[in-house]
């Protein structure tokens, strides 16, 4: 009878953790009449662009190889994303999470359709959250048993997600304080767990740095991202005076002088809108131009004059205008942070009215003719008051939880194992948010690649409750 029993919680278990799943994907491949979604960043993975890393563009180039059409490209990223949430699943019911609970992650985690959508673009984003929800699954299995081989599959996805996104180094902390919640058990430091976590890890990294040069043969240094988020910083910001200084600083003032002039109109509009929320809409969406667009020639004509490559001068501006006004740039960053949390801005009701008014009124807008940057009216919908709410009931939740833990492993003590696994998780998202609004901006599809890290927190908390009522009952 016992065996019996076993055999049915087993078959209700595999379907529950691979059907479901299964059913997932063939629910998606139906609805996708065949599409993918090109973006302006698109073109740079497919040909592996010298300001990309490795990891994605190596993901495109097999398929390239074989012939595979990106459609397909994207069905294989929607299967890889739902393999994941298969392996989550199995990793809760490890760990005695009820049904329900797994369930509740699959809705959460496989019919949500803003996530849905990352798996038919041709972005890194697909691949990064599947790397998320691998990370997950290491990490409940490693807080289950302390077996350090989930700690090396641990290093090993946060090691694949650097490969595909710089923002993932935000994790390399993440990693840190598992380990130490790991010695926290055992009431010791273990260097194996260091060793383990982190051996996988710098071995993908400097791997991918060997990748890199060899596809763009270059001896020393790298192009990247950084010195174009960096001038976007500068072009937001107002430094009352700056002062630059070496062989480059007559290029940098003119530079400084060129951009001040073209983002006055920039500012006037922004500081003129009818709220903080569609002032930090506009501010997102005029720091991306600026990233990409903005006296692009200009940049180009000066960097050569001074002898430099582009991103040595853009670097070099942009620094020092964050230098000279550090607190415009905490502030920029602040309401990078918040739009991470207060997605959908722009189709939430209240702002939708009002920035319509507003963008119909200042029309032209300030460089509304140059490519990709006319910005459209909004489209409101009911739908983004649940959003609002959910959001910010997982900003609170996730905070609490992250205090929370950090006030008791600071006391050398653990609490239970859904509060640390609640807490671990609160910590990477905020973690990640904060760099992102460091050096990127608040978009909604970055906050969307850390939304598997947040529906896994809040359950986590869910589970905790279920635990404590059964125990009252008992």
């Amino acid at each position: 009878m016992i065996q019996l029993t076993k055999k049915i919680n087993t078959s209700s278990d595999n379907i529950l953790i691979w059907f479901l799943p299964f059913l997932a994907f063939l629910f998606w491949f139906y609805f996708s009449s065949e599409e993918y979604f090109l973006y302006p960043d698109s073109p740079g993975y497919l040909s592996f662009s010298p300001y990309r890393t490795a990891g994605y563009p190596l993901f495109l180039m097999f398929f390239q190889k074989l012939h595979i059409s990106l459609y397909v490209v994207s069905l294989a990223q929607l299967a890889l994303y739902n393999i994941a949430v298969s392996l989550v699943m199995y990793s809760m019911r490890q760990v005695s999470m009820s049904k329900f609970l797994v369930i509740l992650a699959f809705i959460g985690l496989a019919l949500n359709p803003y996530l849905t959508q990352l798996h038919f673009s041709i972005l890194t984003d697909s691949l990064f959250v599947t790397l998320i929800l691998m990370i997950i699954a290491s990490l409940i299995l490693f807080l289950n048993n302390k077996d350090s081989i989930y700690l090396l599959s641990l290093g090993m996805f946060i090691g694949l997600a650097i490969t595909i996104r710089p923002s993932a180094y935000s994790l390399v902390p993440f990693l840190v304080l598992v380990i130490a919640v790991g010695c926290l058990y055992q009431r010791r430091i273990n260097i194996k767990y260091f060793l383990v976590g982190f051996l996988p890890l710098l071995f993908l990294i400097f791997g991918e740095i060997f990748i890199y040069h060899s596809f763009h043969q270059q001896a020393v240094g790298r192009n990247t991202m950084l010195s174009i988020h960096l001038f976007g910083k500068g072009a937001m910001l107002q430094p009352d005076k700056v002062s630059f200084s070496g062989p480059m600083k007559k290029e940098l003032r003119e530079l400084d002088i060129k951009v001040d002039r073209a983002m006055n109109p920039v500012r006037l509009f922004i500081e003129n809108a009818p709220n903080k929320e569609i002032g930090n809409y506009l501010r997102r969406h005029y720091e991306v131009f600026a990233q990409y667009q903005l006296l692009s020639k200009e940049r180009s004509l000066l960097a050569q004059s001074a002898g430099v490559h582009n991103e040595e001068l853009l670097t070099a501006w942009g620094l020092s205008r964050i230098k000279n006004d550090i607190s415009g740039y905490l502030s920029l960053t602040f309401n990078h942070y918040q739009s991470l949390w207060l997605i959908d801005s722009k189709r939430y009701p209240p702002n939708a009215k009002k920035l319509d008014q507003y963008l119909q009124q200042s029309r032209p807008l300030p460089y509304e003719s140059k490519p990709s940057n006319y910005i459209e009216h909004s489209q409101p919908n009911n739908i983004a008051y649940l959003i609002r709410f959910i959001m910010l009931f997982l900003f609170l939740l996730t905070t609490l939880s992250s205090l929370f833990l950090l006030k008791k492993i600071c006391c050398m003590q653990l609490p239970s194992y859904p509060i640390i696994l609640s807490g671990l998780l609160s910590l990477a998202i905020h973690g990640n948010f904060l760099l992102t609004a460091l050096i990127g901006v608040g978009m909604k599809r970055y906050a969307l690649d850390m939304w598997p890290m947040l529906v896994i927190a809040a359950i986590s908390i869910i589970w905790m409750c279920d635990l404590l009522i059964k125990k009252e009952k008992k």
